[in-house]
């Protein structure tokens, strides 16, 4: 038996959302955002941790969190999916493969980001 099955990452790869996960954490901590492009894609532990070293891991506890909030308050409603990702899916699902999604984010944004996919999985 061959199994057709895909892994999808969410963000950055079927959500078009780099520039505003980004510009998000510039305005939470000033950080020059080509400095904060270089590190795109680690988590933001692992980004704050490198970008803000002065930081105790409650300090960017706190600021992760105060992040997030500012992402889904204005950054989150401008995102969208990449273009051909619905289409891709269709194809998946009609030549009977199985789709599978990995990611780290929660809801509300894993939400958003199912609903903008309009595909079932």
């Amino acid at each position: 038996m061959i199994f057709s099955g895909f892994i999808f990452d969410v963000e950055g790869t079927l959500i078009d959302c780099g520039p505003q996960t980004l510009s998000s954490l510039q305005d939470t901590l000033p950080t020059p955002y080509e400095t904060l492009q270089l590190y795109s894609g680690l988590d933001g532990d692992e980004t704050l941790s490198i970008v803000a070293p002065q930081l105790d891991p409650q300090e960017r506890e706190q600021l992760k969190q105060s992040d997030g909030k500012r992402y889904e308050k204005f950054y989150l409603p401008n995102v969208k999916p990449f273009p051909g990702v619905r289409d891709l899916f269709q194809a998946i699902k009609s030549d009977g493969g199985f789709i599978a999604l990995a990611t780290d984010c929660k809801d509300p944004q894993l939400e958003h980001y199912l609903r903008l996919l309009a595909v079932e999985i």
